[in-house]
């Protein structure tokens, strides 16, 4: 996280003051250590209540619950969607189903990554296919 970074505490500290008179040219003056605490801590506030937010929110859907079932989506729901890539689908055990979508307005499907850091995986990759494919 960056706020616990050393590296952008230093950036911070050596980052000038610039006042409304001088506000393109850099003052000799570094950041003071609350300045940047306080900066840090409103980051961290950011970062928290946004993320938390969401974790809290969709955490009883998909915390503990198995996959039990994976399919690409069908032509017929991508074509009603006005999609032209159909992803591959997850379904929880609890009829709860995950659906990668290109973006948060839902203009298209979109790929999977995959991803674990204690093994090798034969497939890293679950790709979309289009609507012309089969």
């Amino acid at each position: 996280m960056l706020w616990q970074n050393n590296s952008l505490i230093t950036f911070l500290t050596m980052t000038k003051k610039s006042t409304k008179k001088d506000a393109n040219e850099a003052s000799t003056e570094p950041l003071s250590n609350s300045e940047v605490a306080d900066f840090l801590e409103k980051q961290k506030k950011f970062q928290n209540s946004v993320g938390q937010q969401w974790k809290n929110r969709l955490s009883p859907e998909i915390l503990g619950q198995r996959i039990v079932r994976m399919q690409y989506m069908s032509k017929k729901d991508a074509e009603g969607l006005g999609w032209y890539k159909r992803p591959l689908m997850l379904m929880l055990e609890n009829g709860t189903w995950i659906i990668p979508q290109q973006d948060d307005e839902g203009n298209d499907g979109s790929a999977l990554w995959l991803m674990n850091n204690n093994r090798e995986l034969k497939e890293t990759l679950a790709p979309v296919i289009t609507i012309a494919d089969d």
